[in-house]
């Protein structure tokens, strides 16, 4: 056994970590976390289920494949869902 350096994606919620600081770099830019892709994961309509499959509060179907650039995306940052924005 012996250590490595790694580097771990700075996102909430992703668990990736990379060997690279440019392949992390390159991760981070594509990271379903990453709310600027506008993905399921950050999404305030997304739900992980108990039994472990997606829903989408919306009506999209996201079982198969969530999606990235939805143009139904929401994220209120914690805010009262009156004061949520579209993005």
């Amino acid at each position: 056994m012996y250590e490595i350096k790694a580097y771990a994606c700075g996102y909430s919620g992703c668990k990736k970590a990379l060997r690279t600081k440019q392949g992390m770099k390159l991760h981070e830019s594509k990271c379903f976390y990453n709310p600027d892709k506008k993905a399921c994961a950050t999404c305030d309509y997304y739900e992980n289920t108990n039994d472990n499959k997606r829903k989408c509060h919306h009506g999209i179907d996201i079982n198969d494949k969530p999606k990235n650039g939805c143009n139904k995306y929401t994220h209120c940052h914690g805010l009262i869902w009156g004061n949520c924005y579209v993005m």
